[in-house]
């Protein structure tokens, strides 16, 4: 059996890298988070640049096109902070490519959290030390004028509450995984 591709969709600071993480060591997959491409974008190019999402995109797929040659029994967990635009489902579409071409079920999951501990979330000084979004305002723009990219099916799980490590095993639970289940 093929383990899935694990989608993580949240507001910038709601956890996305962490719980990752946790569940990767959880479940014994492989953490490909958003700033994998997004950081060595931002070193090169300044956001407005008209090169810095195309050499994004292209970063994004060269490490896809390592990531299908993973084992199949290597759950994969993808970050994103996406819109429901046209744009913003475009960059989904490569992580539904990735799932397709290893076989994967994609279960995409929407992590929500209260605006009062988003706000504190983002303002973790260990945010800066990995050239994250430390900015409340974008934060308080992005929440009043976006909705978050929901794939069908996706599920939602509200992390307002929740440790990186509780949120890491409540969606294992949800995928009906374990630790025992994909040992990689």
């Amino acid at each position: 059996m093929v383990a899935p591709l694990i989608h993580l969709c949240s507001w910038p600071g709601a956890g996305k890298y962490t719980i990752g993480r946790a569940l990767a060591g959880r479940i014994g997959g492989r953490l490909l988070h958003n700033h994998l491409a997004l950081d060595p974008a931002n070193a090169v190019y300044d956001r407005s640049d008209p090169r810095h999402a195309p050499f994004r995109i292209e970063l994004r797929a060269l490490i896809y096109r390592e990531a299908q040659d993973l084992p199949a029994n290597v759950p994969i967990i993808v970050t994103d902070a996406l819109e429901e635009t046209p744009d913003d489902r475009a960059l989904f579409a490569p992580t539904e490519a990735l799932a397709a071409a290893r076989n994967a079920p994609l279960r995409a999951f929407t992590l929500t959290i209260a605006k009062d501990e988003n706000q504190r979330r983002l303002m973790d000084p260990a945010r800066a030390a990995r050239s994250k979004l430390m900015r409340p305002e974008v934060l308080e723009r992005l929440r009043a004028d976006c909705i978050l990219l929901r794939p069908a099916g996706a599920i939602s799980v509200d992390v307002t509450d929740l440790s990186p490590d509780a949120a890491a095993v409540e969606i294992a639970r949800r995928l009906g995984l374990d630790a025992q289940e994909c040992d990689a």
